[in-house]
């Protein structure tokens, strides 16, 4: 009988050590690499979704989303937040008023007069994932 070469130990060696490497090269060939314009257009949309406010927000509102929007452009947290917290709903924030009494501006005691603003922030237009507060002062 004639014994063939596909049947010993060394080939079988030897067709693992070519198949591995072929087909971890494979693999990553597949794979889609991200390119640097990608995420430089990711960030510039990121930042279009967080910034789309609609025409009847509150202009405190307005007001705060432009302060954020000053501060994004020397520190470029937005697409890290958006990631984490999602995205705001501007024409859905709350403004709460704190007003003081007659007694207690007579007095002195309580809180100070100011408004409150609460931000939600939605990942997927459905639920609420966070809340962002602002609170201004009046004297």
């Amino acid at each position: 009988m004639r014994k063939s070469i596909a049947n010993s130990p060394l080939a079988t060696f030897i067709i693992i050590l070519l198949i591995c490497p072929v087909s971890f090269f494979i693999l990553n060939a597949c794979r889609k690499m991200n390119k640097p314009d990608d995420d430089g257009r990711n960030q510039l949309i990121t930042r279009f979704k967080f910034f789309r406010i609609s025409p009847n927000t509150n202009t405190l509102v307005k007001a705060i989303s432009e302060s954020i929007k000053q501060q994004d452009k020397q520190r470029g947290f937005v697409p890290e937040l958006a990631s984490t917290a999602g995205y705001p709903v501007w024409d859905k924030a709350f403004v709460a008023t704190n007003t003081l009494s007659a007694t207690q501006r007579i007095t002195g005691g309580g809180t100070e007069m100011g408004e409150l603003v609460y931000i939600p922030f939605v990942r997927d237009h459905f639920h609420l994932y966070a809340t962002m507060a602002k609170k201004r002062m009046q004297y």
